[in-house]
C-alpha cells in the first residue's frame, strides 16, 4: 500500500500478476484490432486499411493513456497515478512511460519488468522514470 501525500490518501498498489495480466489483454486488444484490418486489407488488397489498423491501435492505446490507464489496466479496475501525489498520470507522462521507460525496462533481458516483483512499492524501472505505481480503483 502506498500513502499519498494529498489528503494522506491510501491506495491499493496492484499486483504483479494483475499488471501482467492487463499487459496480456492490451497485447491481445491491439493485436485484434490489427488482425481485423490486416485481413480486411489483405483480401481488398490495400496498403491503406493495413496502415489504418496501426492507426487505429495506436489511437486506441493513446485514448485511454489520457485517462492515466491503459485498455488492459481499465478493463481490471487499474490506474496509473503519480506516486508522491496519486493523481492520474497525464498524456505525456503516459507517453514517456509507455514508450521511452518500456523500452528501457525491456532492454535488459527485461530486468526493469522484473523489478516489479523485488520493489517495495512494486516500481518498474519505467514507473520509476516517471515516478508512478499502478494501484487498484474502486
Amino acid at each position: 500500500m502506498i500513502m499519498s501525500k494529498k489528503g494522506g490518501i491510501i491506495m491499493q498498489t496492484s499486483s504483479p500478476m494483475k499488471r501482467f495480466f492487463a499487459y496480456f489483454l492490451d497485447a491481445i486488444v491491439m493485436g485484434l484490432i490489427l488482425l481485423i484490418f490486416m485481413v480486411m486489407g489483405a483480401a481488398t488488397e490495400s496498403v491503406g486499411l493495413i496502415l489504418l489498423s496501426v492507426v487505429i491501435s495506436w489511437g486506441v492505446q493513446m485514448f485511454f493513456w489520457t485517462k492515466g490507464t491503459s485498455v488492459g489496466k481499465s478493463m481490471l479496475k487499474m490506474s496509473v497515478v503519480n506516486k508522491d501525489t496519486g493523481e492520474k498520470l497525464g498524456f505525456i507522462h503516459m507517453l514517456i512511460r509507455e514508450i521511452i521507460g518500456k523500452f528501457i525496462s525491456g532492454l535488459i533481458l527485461s530486468l526493469g519488468y522484473i523489478w516489479i516483483l523485488i520493489d517495495n512499492d512494486k516500481q518498474g524501472w519505467h514507473d520509476k522514470f516517471v515516478s508512478s505505481i499502478v494501484v487498484d480503483v474502486k
